[in-house]
């Protein structure tokens, strides 16, 4: 008798890593979407009551198990696609036309870092331009007549060293202003009047600076700050 009882253990411990081996890797539980909101209509012919899954992975293709109108989670319906946040960086301007072929959607179909862009044909994962260039943009215009009608996108939509800015209708490609170093002197009052011959520093050659001089505005030499 105990040497039956024995056997019969001995061959159960045996199958235990078979049937371990057959199940396989594991898989996500969760299928991408999101379920859509159970319809109010309770005609039984309309809304089915019958509970045929328990989870996502026991629905065909890319549908979903969620809850129907009888309160049941268990009917396999189509899901609603979340709307990923855009990945940092820019795309690079597209240069002729690339392969005619939707490789992505959006950001999220991309590896790592990479972005989803247009190559003027297609879509494809690219590397992203991260930091914008250098400078700042000058001040808007006042336009109020205008129609609306960007000439860029970003910085890198502009060759060299342009900047992309909105000129107060829209965003074209402008030359940036480069900040100069130092700050102006202190202004030497003027008995007479004078003609202002800057608006801002990118108006004055070389490292002058438009400052007030005590009657107006001119290129002046900057003053340079010494610090300990």
């Amino acid at each position: 008798m105990e040497l039956s009882v024995l056997c019969l253990l001995t061959l159960a411990l045996a199958f235990v890593p078979q049937l371990s081996a057959t199940v396989g890797p594991s898989v996500p539980l969760v299928k991408d979407g999101v379920c859509p909101k159970p319809t109010l209509v309770m005609d039984p012919s309309v809304v089915r009551c019958l509970i045929e899954c328990t989870s996502d992975w026991e629905c065909p293709e890319d549908k979903k198990c969620c809850e129907n109108a009888c309160g049941h989670i268990g009917i396999c319906v189509t899901p609603k696609k979340v709307f990923a946040v855009p990945k940092k960086g820019f795309c690079p301007t597209p240069e002729g036309f690339g392969i005619c072929v939707e490789q992505c959607s959006t950001d999220h179909d991309c590896e790592k870092n990479l972005k989803c862009c247009s190559n003027n044909c297609g879509k494809t994962c690219v590397e992203p331009l991260m930091k914008e260039k250098r400078g700042r943009c000058p001040a808007p215009f006042t336009r109020l007549d205008c129609k609306r009608d960007d000439k860029c996108n970003n910085d890198y939509d502009c060759k060299d060293g342009l900047k992309c800015c909105f000129d107060g209708c829209e965003k074209i490609c402008r030359k940036p202003l480069e900040r100069k170093k130092g700050i102006c002197p202190k202004p030497i009052p003027h008995f007479a009047e004078c003609d202002a011959t800057c608006d801002n520093h990118n108006k004055c050659e070389g490292d002058l600076l438009c400052c007030y001089s005590g009657c107006g505005m001119e290129c002046l030499e900057p003053f340079m700050e010494l610090r300990g």
